[in-house]
């Protein structure tokens, strides 16, 4: 039975006793070390990422850095504090704990340096959420007894990495399940098997996946009572993902409601916050009727823990914004939008990947609610700050002119909309390619501008030339339309 479920920590009725909890290494509890973070947060390290983004331009990798800067600053006093009650207390799964967030917060700036500049804008939010959630560390709320600090540091390594590239660190989680000392705590133990299934999952492997969804279970059902119910939130989690991989939806749509009232009980708002937005985000791509409910939640967690100027709790309100836009409730998604706007340029920068997308949502649901003045200020604003900030030759720069030139097609402005077209196909031709949905948009709406402006001529050239683009994309794409249209209204022209 157990070789069929591919188990590799072998438990119960497998051959292995129940497990037995390991001694406190004194090595991992150490109360000399008072300022942990500063060993983690160097002047140095802060001058080799200010290096590593400098080739990224824009202010956006300045205006990240300052921010995670005064989140270092809370963190440290915090983690101090916390670090000195637990060493007087002599608490040491609470020392244990602060630990692994040092270890933690030390991969996640390991995994900035490594990355390329222009991806390292996705990870403001682990380190941000990192820092804000040494709450879990206090006693009560605690689990697990310290391993020896080289396995715990490559258990933080791993739950880090995971989200990068998961099928690639499978033997390196294959080593750290085979080792006793972690197999014989239930809390290291669950989470070595959730790195086994997103291993497994990412490799497509399903009889790993069940095995380890097998193990899950029953490490879970072992979980003392008092955490019984963040365990049984964190599993339900991995049910739902597993439930949506395979298409079963009736049964996944179970599985979050429960897990969505077990993360309601938990005391701190940052596994609240971690267990509803995994939830949430599971089903943005299946559900939105389930996922909005949920968010509003995360929100409101997010924002108790981390304060409404943060970015987190921005980043989930463009992702409610999203669903409300799609249900047809425009004055709510533009209210949220606002609000996320403004906080992610002032905490990220306005020219950050995330906080441009929220202004051109912004602009679109102007768009699309008619109101065109507003959507032609706020795009101009826009596109002066990426033209300071990005030169011409920019793709978002492109991007932003193609949105404002259908705002100022809309209000008649066919000359501006005309320019704002040429100078935007060039870029994205060069650096986004021929399948470039918004060149596409680009070429076929200067065809009609030229065919409103009565230049037959130049619009013949960009609705063939738009046509053509649209030949690689789906027979029902939307966009074959307005190339078949722009070639009828010539041809009625001619």
């Amino acid at each position: 039975m157990c070789a069929a479920l591919g188990v590799t920590l072998l438990v119960d009725g497998c051959g292995r006793s129940a497990p037995t909890i390991v001694e406190v290494p004194e090595a991992a509890t150490s109360c000399e070390r008072l300022d942990g973070i500063d060993e983690v947060w160097t002047q140095q390290r802060r001058e080799q990422l200010v290096t590593h983004m400098a080739s990224e331009p824009g202010e956006w990798p300045k205006i990240v850095l300052t921010t995670l800067d005064s989140r270092v600053e809370a963190g440290r006093k915090d983690w101090r504090v916390r670090h000195a009650a637990a060493c007087e207390a002599e608490l040491p799964e609470v020392l244990y704990c602060l630990e692994q967030s040092l270890w933690q917060l030390d991969s996640l700036i390991d995994l900035l340096l490594g990355r390329p500049p222009a991806r390292a804008a996705e990870l403001w939010a682990n380190i941000d959420f990192s820092l804000a959630r040494l709450d879990i560390c206090e006693q009560g709320k605690t689990m697990g007894r310290p391993l020896p600090p080289e396995l715990a540091r490559e258990l933080a390594e791993l739950s880090v990495l995971v989200g990068v590239d998961a099928a690639a660190l499978a033997p390196r989680v294959r080593a750290l399940a085979a080792e006793p000392r972690v197999v014989g705590d239930p809390f290291d133990l669950l989470r070595v098997i959730g790195l086994e299934l997103d291993v497994a999952l990412a490799q497509g492997d399903t009889v790993a996946v069940d095995g380890a969804m097998y193990r899950m279970r029953v490490a879970t059902a072992r979980v003392p009572p008092e955490h019984a119910a963040m365990m049984q939130a964190m599993l339900a989690v991995r049910e739902v993902r597993l439930a949506l991989s395979r298409g079963h939806f009736e049964a996944a749509r179970k599985h979050a409601e429960a897990g969505a009232e077990l993360a309601r009980t938990q005391p701190d708002p940052s596994t609240r916050v971690g267990l509803l937005q995994a939830l949430a985000t599971l089903y943005m791509k299946v559900d939105r009727e389930v996922a909005a409910p949920l968010l509003a939640e995360a929100i409101t967690a997010a924002t108790q823990l981390m304060g409404a100027d943060s970015p987190h709790p921005a980043a989930l309100q463009q992702m409610l914004a999203l669903i409300h836009a799609d249900n047809g409730d425009a004055a709510l998604a533009y209210e949220l939008r606002v609000r996320a706007r403004d906080v992610l340029a002032a905490s990220l920068g306005v020219d950050h990947p995330l906080a441009l997308e929220v202004a051109v949502d912004t602009a679109q649901l102007l768009i699309e609610t008619q109101r065109m003045e507003e959507a032609r200020h706020a795009l101009t604003d826009l596109l002066a700050n990426l033209e300071r900030l990005h030169g011409d030759a920019h793709p978002l720069t492109a991007v932003v002119r193609v949105v404002l030139g259908d705002v100022l097609y809309e209000i008649d402005d066919l000359e501006g909309a005309r320019e704002l077209y040429r100078a935007a196909i060039e870029p994205l031709t060069a650096l986004r390619g021929p399948k470039d949905r918004m060149l596409i948009q680009a070429v076929l709406h200067l065809g009609f501008t030229e065919l409103a402006l009565g230049q037959l001529d130049e619009a013949e050239v960009q609705c063939n030339r738009g046509h053509n683009l649209t030949l690689a994309l789906s027979d029902d794409d939307a966009m074959r339309e307005d190339a078949a249209a722009c070639l009828a209204a010539l041809a009625e022209l001619r």
